[in-house]
């Protein structure tokens, strides 16, 4: 027994992402028709660690060929018996499959080609890169963009105060190119830059050397300051150092907050893509780490707010098989005195220290450099990939990122503390091949297997339905969407949904129960929303009805309803208990010339 029903309402797209959530978690259980996959789902008591791990002789070039028994992996120093081992190869040279060829106004977010080699995803963070350096960074992006082999698959997002898709997954350098060219400089408004920085200091020295009582000897003829007038305007700059730092430290604790949820929706966007993705992110800074400590360094804030989404930011990417490369967008760095600024704060001594200002400055600005190297190296070693830092050449970076992955391994395990405690354990892998390095995630937070809710997954599936988000092919289906025409005003669909990838349990009477929501969302040419439905799929299946699911798929159908305006509609699915989202972007026939 399927049953369906679904829930109009007009919202203005600004709110599309909270509306949309509450909108399918409030409506209760509505239904449509069902198909399931030739082979269940089903949940076992242990679980495995799988993670990638790429070898490089002394050159840095990639080893091909090894084998399962030249690995030996040890968790928390207690050796694992590996369960599983696959070695994969970029082919490049390989000729493209031929495009699916569908009926009119049927369409598909299966992949017409399987990717030949790891998944690369350029990531241009505005948010945490002085502007000036943006520049560069864009430079140097366009002349990796510009030699970048055919075929490899590669997609580009920029982090601001929202992660924004620039171009999805395409082989296709000039493409690529043409969207990199459209990335325009932006002054961060989260961003405390070293010049500010140095300003602002210089500014509250020279107000700590106005405000300092002159001493004055008999018959200069100076009437000394009022100790009172005095004490008062050094209170006043005392508050106005604390204001400042009280501002970098929420400009920080923001800047987190966003680019940890940039990540973990980039994890779950990259999920429903099989194998390896390698994440260049190009930045200036990066506010926290991947390990066990990621708030250690010098950027201080509320870390209670955060640590937990740091860990489950972490699990996410490793779940997803994205490996992140930080690559530090400043290039190489000098220190000391900026050329715009007066140097007050690098000039004479502090008298809370004794010591020259110059000294702490550089000091200051060692230690930060340090701390900004080693949060890299940790990012990239909790996650398989490698930091690139203290070089200009941004551009060889980005080609080592993608040359070093053209093998790899994937190692999976089953691990002898069965334990889930969140916890984080250690991973060492360990070949016998002299001269070989390993680039692998060195570790894994041990959170238990997560109780799924209705509210997430919904919430998962209206991010995907952004318009500037690519396709989700976690859970592949078909679609027919029919635009409107002189009979019909809505826009009809008919979804057929992959029963392999449903995840069925089990229901009274030797039935099979599958949830399931589906949406759809028609936008105009500026992004607006300007139609959309909700639904959720309650199918509970006799042992026939399933059996026939198995072979044909699940069938759901929707309408929408639109204004003239619609251009494009995009059309979703989510199986609850599973989180898999799948989602396709069409452009309807009839859409308005622009």
């Amino acid at each position: 027994m399927v049953r369906r029903r679904s829930m109009p309402c007009i919202f203005h797209s600004a709110f599309l992402l909270f509306i949309l959530s509450s909108l399918l978690s409030a409506q209760a259980p509505p239904t449509a028709r069902s198909t399931t996959s030739a082979t269940p789902t089903f949940r076992a008591n242990s679980r495995l660690v799988q993670f990638d791990v790429i070898v490089l002789d002394g050159n840095g070039r990639p080893i091909r060929g090894l084998a399962q028994n030249d690995f030996k992996i040890f968790e928390d120093g207690k050796p694992q018996q590996v369960r599983s081992f696959d070695a994969h190869e970029t082919k490049l040279t390989a000729q493209p499959q031929e495009p699916f060829h569908l009926p009119p106004h049927q369409y598909t977010n299966v992949p017409v080609d399987e990717p030949r080699g790891p998944l690369t995803v350029i990531l241009f963070d505005t948010l945490n890169t002085p502007t000036l350096d943006q520049s560069a960074a864009r430079r140097h992006l366009i002349e990796f963009l510009n030699e970048l082999p055919r075929g490899q698959q590669t997609a580009l997002f920029t982090l601001g105060t929202r992660l924004r898709m620039v171009q999805s997954f395409t082989g296709q350098s000039d493409v690529l190119l043409a969207a990199a060219q459209r990335i325009l400089s932006s002054q961060s408004p989260l961003l405390t830059t070293e010049k500010e920085h140095q300003r602002n200091e210089d500014d509250l020295i020279y107000r700590e050397r106005m405000t300092t009582p002159t001493v004055t000897g008999p018959g200069s003829g100076a009437a000394p300051q009022a100790p009172q007038d005095s004490d008062l305007l050094a209170g006043t700059t005392a508050r106005l150092r604390d204001a400042l730092t009280t501002q970098e430290q929420y400009q920080i604790t923001q800047r987190v907050g966003i680019t940890l949820s940039s990540l973990v929706e980039l994890a779950a966007m990259l999920q429903g893509y099989p194998g390896r993705k390698n994440l260049l992110w190009l930045s200036g800074t990066f506010p926290f780490s991947f390990g066990p400590n990621p708030f250690v360094r010098s950027e201080q804030h509320d870390r209670s707010n955060f640590d937990i989404a740091v860990h489950q930011a972490t699990s996410l990417l490793s779940a997803a098989q994205v490996a992140v490369y930080p690559i530090d967008a400043t290039g190489l760095h000098t220190h000391g005195v900026d050329l715009t600024n007066t140097g007050e704060s690098m000039t004479g001594f502090d008298s809370s220290t004794q010591m020259p200002r110059m000294n702490a400055g550089f000091a200051r600005q060692m230690q930060e450099e340090s701390d900004a190297q080693t949060t890299m190296d940790e990012i990239a070693e909790q996650t398989g990939g490698k930091a690139f830092y203290g070089t200009n050449g941004l551009k060889t970076a980005m080609q080592r990122s993608v040359d070093q992955t053209s093998c790899y391994y994937t190692i999976a395990y089953e691990p002898q503390n069965q334990d889930w405690n969140g916890k984080f354990r250690r991973i060492s892998l360990k070949t016998e091949r002299p001269g070989a390095t390993l680039q692998y995630r060195r570790g894994y937070y041990a959170f238990p297997e997560p109780e799924h809710t209705p509210q997430e997954s919904t919430i998962k599936l209206a991010a995907a339905m952004r318009p500037d988000m690519p396709d989700s092919t976690a859970l592949y289906f078909k679609a027919q969407v029919l635009p409107p025409d002189t009979d019909h005003h809505s826009v009809r669909i008919t979804y057929l949904i992959n029963p392999q990838q449903i995840t069925f349990t089990d229901a009274a009477e030797g039935r099979k129960h599958a949830f399931l929501d589906l949406l759809a969302v028609a936008w105009d040419r500026n992004g607006k929303d300007v139609g959309h439905s909700a639904d959720t799929i309650d199918a509970t299946l006799t042992q026939a009805e399933y059996l026939k699911v198995l072979r044909t798929g699940l069938q759901a159908s929707q309408e929408v309803t639109v204004k003239p305006s619609a251009y494009r509609v995009r059309v979703g699915a989510v199986d609850r208990l599973s989180q898999q989202v799948g989602t396709i972007d069409v452009l309807l026939s009839n859409a308005p010339p622009k």
